[in-house]
């Protein structure tokens, strides 16, 4: 039902990507397959078991941790994996292609290229399914459970002093505007991860170059993941020790860094950490309307890079 509103080139009908998903499945086996998503879910449990002991030895045995603080370690852990996996797979395409004396027959077919292109990335929503599925899961789980901290939450005082002014009835808008835009978020990193890795398949057909630019994108990412979470939390948690060294602007940008790229929002799912952010950070509350700008600007980028990606391979001089 969900495909039906799909373009032609990105429903499983289609030729090219029955094709792809069907040799994909082809060289996994049945045995691996139930391997693979047992090992996901015995991980999950572990890092949901490592992540309540943390919180639990932090709090000196005082109160068990919450749900929120149980699920946020392996969530964030989960999430990067999720995000950063389908370019490491995508960004391989016209090599792997090439070594199967494939590429020269796709590139003669109409449009056969760039069919091929977008198909690829259609196959990374397909290959992260039970990634993108726990994470949802996960995400919809703390979602429910910040809407029902709502409707017990008199707003009034939340949203008393705050700058800009906002009635209570604006602020639960603007967190139902958060919270859409918090369970796509996933889908959209996975896409433009994708893409970014069909773009540079596009631009290194060397192997050995390819390898170089993956583990340098790999490091980057690592360090950028890390240090846009620390310095996000650090700036957003109202009590901590460094946050009254960082200017408002910083704190602003850090917050929205670190929330559109890096715990993709996890920490603002805990509605006492959003109202105090709110009443320490002057337009704090506009951070939730700016994810979904983010998110937006992130899907434009994604539909150029195809774009792009997909005119470069069709073109016989250019790959």
């Amino acid at each position: 039902m969900i495909t039906r509103h799909l373009p032609a080139w990105a429903q499983p009908s289609d030729p090219l990507l029955r094709y792809e998903l069907l040799r994909q499945s082809r060289s996994r086996s049945a045995v691996r397959l139930w391997l693979e998503r047992g090992g996901c879910v015995l991980l999950v449990l572990v890092m949901c078991g490592g992540g309540y002991w943390i919180f639990w030895d932090s709090a000196r045995y005082n109160d068990a941790p919450s749900l929120y603080e149980t699920l946020y370690l392996p969530l964030l852990l989960i999430q990067f994996f999720t995000a950063t996996s389908p370019l490491m797979v995508t960004a391989r395409l016209v090599i792997d292609e090439r070594q199967r004396g494939a590429w020269e027959s796709i590139k003669i077919t109409s449009h056969g290229a760039e069919h091929m292109i977008r198909a690829h990335w259609v196959t990374a929503f397909y290959r992260q399914r039970w990634l993108l599925i726990t994470v949802l899961a996960g995400r919809a789980i703390l979602v429910l459970r910040l809407l029902t901290d709502l409707a017990w939450r008199d707003l009034g005082d939340a949203t008393a002093g705050i700058t800009p002014g906002i009635p209570p009835a604006g602020a639960v808008l603007v967190l139902l505007v958060f919270v859409s835009g918090i369970m796509v978020q996933p889908l959209i990193l996975v896409g433009f991860s994708a893409a970014v890795g069909v773009l540079l398949s596009t631009l290194l057909t060397d192997g050995f170059w390819m390898r170089i630019a993956l583990l340098v994108i790999l490091l980057a990412g690592i360090i950028g993941f890390g240090w846009l979470t620390l310095v996000g939390v650090l700036a957003a948690d109202v009590d901590s020790y460094f946050a009254p060294y960082y200017s408002t602007t910083e704190r602003w940008v850090y917050v929205l860094g670190m929330t559109t790229l890096a715990d993709q929002g996890l920490f603002l799912l805990e509605l006492d950490y959003q109202v105090d952010l709110w009443q320490d950070l002057e337009y704090a509350i506009v951070l939730d309307i700016a994810l979904a700008g983010a998110l937006l600007l992130l899907a434009a980028l994604t539909r150029n890079m195809i774009r792009w990606a997909a005119r470069r391979a069709g073109r016989p001089a250019r790959v």
